[in-house]
């Protein structure tokens, strides 16, 4: 039943915001470890600036659930293979259980040609085929990758790729804001998360 109440707050928020969506999720059947309840967070962005910023709204989602997070310091290797003094497990905070990593993956910008302006006409004459064609930016599609992994091997336990559609590319950070919450969310309707007890 409870899983049911937080499919619908989801979708409502989605109603709200169809920019976003989360295109599929998966969850190891092996994992037996419970609810994780101390994450460090590690943003993966073309833009540092724009990266830290996801990363303090991530945090803040999981905070406003109960969880213990900390920032995963930038000189962790994220990868399973890594040696002892760079492995996220010795550079987290003492009793981080999982590093919730999110990737920026593909883009793809779609542009839209309009018919041209009044400025545009009168230099190109009145033949419609001459007319300057302006493009303009008019969405971003953006695909992010989520891992839930485990601090001691940076196995992942759970992943969920994210889509989200990005108008007007500027003041990408604010509008990208909204996979912090979708990302949290579902970790929680996946009872991959649980509050601390404080």
């Amino acid at each position: 039943m409870m899983k049911l109440i937080w499919v619908a707050a989801i979708l409502f928020l989605f109603s709200g915001c169809a920019s976003i969506s989360v295109d599929s999720t998966w969850k190891d059947s092996n994992y037996r470890g419970g609810p994780v309840t101390n994450i460090a967070v590690r943003v993966i962005d073309h833009d540092a600036i724009i990266g830290a910023f996801l990363e303090d709204k991530f945090c803040e989602e999981l905070r406003k659930r109960g969880l213990k997070v900390s920032r995963l310091a930038r000189t962790a290797v994220l990868e399973p293979t890594a040696q002892d003094e760079d492995s996220p497990a010795r550079l987290a905070e003492p009793g981080v259980q999982a590093v919730l990593v999110a990737r920026e993956g593909d883009r793809q910008l779609t542009q839209i040609q309009t018919e041209g302006n009044a400025r545009g006409a009168q230099y190109a004459g009145s033949d419609p085929t001459k007319t300057r064609r302006m493009l303009r930016a008019a969405q971003d599609l953006e695909r992010w990758q989520c891992n839930l992994c485990l601090i001691k091997d940076m196995n992942p336990i759970w992943t969920a790729r994210i889509d989200i559609r990005v108008e007007e590319v500027a003041d990408r950070a604010e509008k990208l804001r909204p996979v912090a919450k979708a990302t949290v969310d579902r970790l929680q309707l996946d009872s991959m998360t649980s509050a601390t007890s404080r």
